[in-house]
C-alpha cells in the first residue's frame, strides 16, 4: 500500500537526451517519456523525438520505441519502482529477456518526481526540460 507522500495517480511526461544522437543543425534527439500511474502500477512509453529551436518533432524512425511495465513499492521508507521493458521496436531482445530495473523515486512533489534519470511532471502543468 502506498503512503500519502507517494506520487499522485495520473499521466506524467519527461524527456532524456539520447546519447550520441545530437546534430545541432538538424536538432537533438531525445526520448520523450509518457508515464502512467494507476494504483501501484506504472507503465512508461518512450518515443524518440527531435528538438530543434525549442520545438519538438515526432520521429519517423524505425526504432527506439520502448514500453516498460512496473510496480511502485516502499522499501526502508523509500519509494521505489521495479520495472522491465516489455516491448520494443526494431531492437534485439536479449536471449534471457530484459533485466528488471529497480530504482528509487526521487524528488517527489505534488506534481513531479525523478525516476531513472528522467524528471517527470504531471500532465497539464508547465514543463521545461532540465539541461
Amino acid at each position: 500500500m502506498l503512503r500519502a507522500e507517494s506520487i499522485v495517480e495520473g499521466i506524467y511526461t519527461g524527456w532524456k537526451p539520447m546519447l550520441g544522437m545530437s546534430d545541432p543543425p538538424k536538432g537533438s534527439w531525445y526520448h520523450f517519456y509518457t508515464l502512467t500511474v494507476r494504483n501501484s502500477s506504472i507503465s512508461i512509453f518512450a518515443t524518440p523525438v527531435i528538438v530543434k529551436r525549442d520545438q519538438m518533432f515526432d520521429s519517423c524512425s524505425e526504432g527506439g520505441f520502448y514500453t516498460y511495465k512496473g510496480e511502485l513499492f516502499t522499501r526502508h521508507e523509500q519509494q521505489r519502482v521495479k520495472m522491465r521493458i516489455v516491448g520494443t521496436d526494431y531492437v534485439n531482445v536479449p536471449k534471457h529477456g530484459w533485466p528488471e530495473i529497480d530504482c528509487p523515486v526521487q524528488n517527489i512533489t505534488e506534481v513531479s518526481f525523478s525516476l531513472d534519470g528522467v524528471h517527470y511532471v504531471l500532465q497539464g502543468r508547465d514543463y521545461k526540460k532540465k539541461d
